[in-house]
């Protein structure tokens, strides 16, 4: 019996199955207003991640078992101890993190909006990790699915940081919505990081739709900081 089957024969395979089918049934919209399913058994990833990272062992192997069960359930709960976690990781397992991190956000939204999540306010946020994380995260421009949601997570990170990878995207008018949500969230979100000035200038650039959401609140924001 290798050690997953071997924690979910502690944990109970019933109320373990249960609990995947709940974490499947929430994860969709994690940490946002579109979530609208509750997650009743969320206990139990933190007793897995428990189970997991309090033992000795190699980390790789952690890792990996980790990622093994956030696949059947996909929730915050186990993403939350990878952070914790991070900044003792060697170069590779660091390596082996992002790869996981990059192939669930380039996925449907059961298992990349609770990732999606965890870069927000976990890495995103953290001044001593957001660095490596866009990075990581941004250094290649080719996967579009991944970069829309990067861009949606990113209203923590510095402005200087999501203002290099804006002139990166935009000669291309395809990225355009996708920089003025992460203009939006710049400005609004709790903890978003905005230069007010190269934010209405970059503003400006964009081609978008006249009736745009949010738009006309977005300027006139800027606008009112900049007089």
């Amino acid at each position: 019996m290798d050690r997953l089957h071997e924690i979910i024969a502690v944990i109970g395979k019933e109320r373990f199955e249960t609990a995947c089918a709940e974490a499947m049934k929430a994860a969709t919209g994690t940490g946002t207003s579109l979530g609208k399913d509750d997650f009743k058994s969320d206990d139990i990833p933190h007793s897995i991640s428990d189970m997991i990272w309090d033992e000795p062992g190699d980390t790789l192997a952690k890792l990996q078992l980790a990622f093994r069960f956030y696949e059947a359930m996909p929730c915050f709960g186990y993403l939350m101890y990878l952070s914790m976690n991070y900044p003792q990781f060697s170069s590779e397992n660091k390596d082996y993190f992002w790869s996981q991190y990059k192939h669930f956000l380039s996925g449907d939204n059961t298992l990349a909006d609770p990732v999606a999540y965890s870069l927000w306010c976990n890495f995103f946020e953290d001044a001593g990790m957001v660095p490596e994380a866009w990075d990581n995260l941004t250094r290649d421009i080719s996967n579009g699915v991944l970069l829309r949601r990067v861009l949606l997570s990113s209203g923590p990170v510095p402005f200087p940081l999501k203002a290099k990878l804006y002139q990166r995207l935009l000669p291309q008018k395809i990225w355009h919505p996708a920089i003025f949500r992460s203009l939006l969230h710049s400005q609004f979100d709790v903890y978003g990081s905005m230069d007010r000035k190269s934010g209405l200038a970059i503003l400006k650039q964009l081609k978008l739709p006249k009736d745009t959401e949010n738009l006309s609140l977005l300027k006139d924001a800027l606008q009112k900081k900049n007089n």
